[in-house]
């Protein structure tokens, strides 16, 4: 296993989902970084690690919370020092032993070893703008049994809310997009209130969703559906073309629609 040397916008989006940082160690390096030392000292952190001795936390002084980043550089700092690593002045190495990621900085003639302390989905949910105008989007990552499904809603506001005859226009329009591997497929979500939602909003969203999908593989016809819910042929017919969305995304993965939705609802309490 190598290190990946990283260009400069690469560095930049790897730090930016960095919190915190540990130093392992720094060591002179001439004009090329001395990989197969750095790389050394990432295994040894590895082995220790599995063994449940996380070194990090006998030696705080080597541990550097985010300060700022900026499109120059990013800064780290402790109560007793500060770092830096700049994108434009330094080569960096990604080193990554499955989950662990390690960044390997050369620069001013000296190598500096860290194992990266990643912002957890709500902190890098947290981190985007609010959404204030038509356009604009937030990411939200729900987790499921090891699985990420990407969710992705965006406030566009082109259509009118159907279902309210008497005030159409007063609902916000988003467009929902939900990704799994390659798959991927959106739906429309009508909601009043404010714009900029919560992580939890919208996995709300995608398990309302889910709900309509259910309704269309629990009532086969279209009068079925209507003795229960009273509703529309519009309204049954959305539910089915949610069903065929979801199918398109997930049927080959083999999740399955109940069991995620009953995992969401436990968990999130909807």
């Amino acid at each position: 296993m190598k290190a990946k040397k990283l260009t400069v916008n690469q560095a930049k989006n790897l730090v930016n989902d960095v919190k915190t940082i540990y130093r392992l160690s720094g060591f002179k390096a001439g004009k090329r970084a001395n990989l197969q030392k750095a790389i050394k000292e990432c295994r040894f952190d590895y082995i220790e690690l599995g063994k449940g001795i996380d070194t990090s936390l006998s030696y705080s002084e080597n541990v550097f919370d985010k300060e700022y980043q900026n499109e120059i550089n990013a800064r780290f700092t402790n109560d007793l020092s500060s770092c830096e690593i700049c994108f434009e002045d330094f080569k960096c190495y990604l080193f990554q032993l499955y989950e662990t990621k390690y960044l390997i900085v050369s620069g001013l003639g000296y190598c500096n070893v860290y194992r990266l302390i990643e912002k957890t989905e709500s902190e890098k949910f947290e981190d985007q703008p609010a959404i204030v105008s038509n356009g604009d989007s937030k990411k939200a990552v729900l987790d499921y049994n090891d699985k990420k499904i990407e969710l992705t809603y965006t406030l566009s506001d082109t259509k009118a809310c159907k279902w309210d005859n008497k005030y159409p226009e007063s609902h916000n329009h988003y467009i929902v997009k939900f990704k799994f591997g390659e798959n991927s497929a959106k739906f429309d979500f009508f909601e009043t209130g404010q714009t900029d939602k919560t992580e939890i909003d919208i996995f709300e969203m995608f398990y309302m969703f889910l709900s309509d999908c259910q309704v269309a593989t629990n009532y086969y016809s279209f009068e079925d559906f209507q003795a229960e819910f009273g509703g529309t042929k519009e309204n049954y017919n959305a539910c089915k073309r949610a069903l065929q969305k979801f199918c398109r995304v997930f049927d080959l993965s083999h999740i399955d629609l109940y069991n995620l939705a009953n995992y969401m609802q436990e968990k999130y309490d909807f």
